[in-house]
């Protein structure tokens, strides 16, 4: 009944894993997502564009979540980070906006080289809070 019970895993397997593959339980999972939003911005359409830096948000938001800010939304987590504690807030704050905009307004306009510079935000931070 111990092994068929998910009890075991709960108590010692994350651990395990973690000390196996000397990454955190769950960043297997992260690098899935990120893999996924990178291929959005290799096809080459606005709309992909748009989507993966939606979803780039959206995990921010997640991982946020997980490391323990409270709020709402995005916005409230954000702004409850200290800027000592994260050296890229400002600039996701205004990529955020950028987000923002997009869900907003149907129109916006993403070139290639804008979307990657938005990315590229994400993924510091992601570097910075060491989820990769």
């Amino acid at each position: 009944m111990f092994f068929k019970t998910h009890y075991f895993k709960w108590l010692y397997g994350e651990t395990l894993i973690e000390i196996l593959t000397k990454k955190p339980y769950g960043i297997r999972k992260l690098d899935l997502t990120w893999n996924k939003i990178e291929e959005k911005m290799k096809s080459g359409v606005q709309s992909d564009y748009k989507l993966a830096l939606i979803e780039a948000d959206g995990l921010l938001d997640q991982i946020l979540k997980s490391i323990g800010y409270e709020g709402e939304n995005l916005d409230e987590r954000l702004s409850k980070i200290n800027p000592t504690n994260l050296s890229t807030l400002e600039e996701i704050k205004n990529v955020h906006k950028i987000r923002n905009d997009i869900i907003r307004d149907p129109n916006y306009q993403l070139t290639p080289e804008k979307a990657g510079e938005i990315l590229s935000a994400y993924r510091k931070t992601f570097e910075e809070l060491e989820m990769f």
